[in-house]
């Protein structure tokens, strides 16, 4: 725990924070999402994640060497943000503001293809809301666009196929291992806002969620 009113949330140890906020209407709610390595873990270069994840809602990050690294990113940034890591080697890990709340873990990938780390994903939640998403941050060897499907599909079945799921994957093909991009699920299609990839330190992918009203 970083803070008195922070938590970490672990696999098989969960302790679920959900923050009350005013309620407020859907229509025109933006939710920004985020992809990125932590990569080195000089106090510089944590201090530049902090101020790139503090653009967004939620943050998919991979390269986390402890639980440390991502309380020395929550350091830079106020109160509003949390972070859920996985506990099954704390590769992964998320940053997400008061705007959002964790519904539940969703583990570690238990089904076919090779993966230097076994993604890992989380399913969110617009607060006060029923408008849910997945996810899932995983790094993958080369550009195995079906090994990322079956991935989609085993996430997918946990939550009720509803296609859901949004996959934040990192390559590495040997060209460029900072290299990401995210994948939105078919529920997803016609909500896209903004995307694209930010080549300046730190490296990262980013999308926009439309959740208007009905949710």
């Amino acid at each position: 725990m970083t803070r008195s009113n922070r938590s970490f949330h672990r696999v098989g140890s969960i302790v679920l924070l959900l923050i009350s906020v005013t309620a407020f209407s859907l229509f025109g709610q933006d939710i920004r999402i985020a992809a990125l390595s932590l990569g080195a873990r000089q106090p510089a270069r944590l201090l530049e994640v902090a101020r790139a994840v503090a653009r967004f809602d939620v943050v998919a990050a991979d390269g986390i060497g402890e639980a440390g690294d991502m309380e020395k990113v929550l350091a830079g940034m106020d109160d509003r943000w949390e972070a859920v890591l996985n506990g099954a080697g704390g590769y992964y890990g998320f940053f997400y503001d008061e705007r959002l709340e964790v519904v539940k873990e969703l583990g570690t990938y238990r089904g076919s293809g090779r993966f230097p780390r076994p993604p890992y994903g989380v399913q969110f939640r617009l607060a006060r809301s029923r408008f849910a998403f997945n996810l899932v941050a995983c790094r993958v060897a080369a550009r195995d666009t079906a090994g990322l499907a079956d991935v989609s599909r085993w996430f997918e079945r946990l939550t009720g196929n509803r296609g859901i799921t949004i996959l934040a994957a990192r390559f590495e093909d040997g060209q460029d291992p900072t290299r990401g991009q995210l994948f939105p699920g078919t529920a997803f299609r016609s909500r896209l806002g903004r995307s694209g990839v930010e080549t300046f330190l730190p490296h990262l992918a980013y999308l926009t969620l439309r959740a208007g009203q009905g949710s």
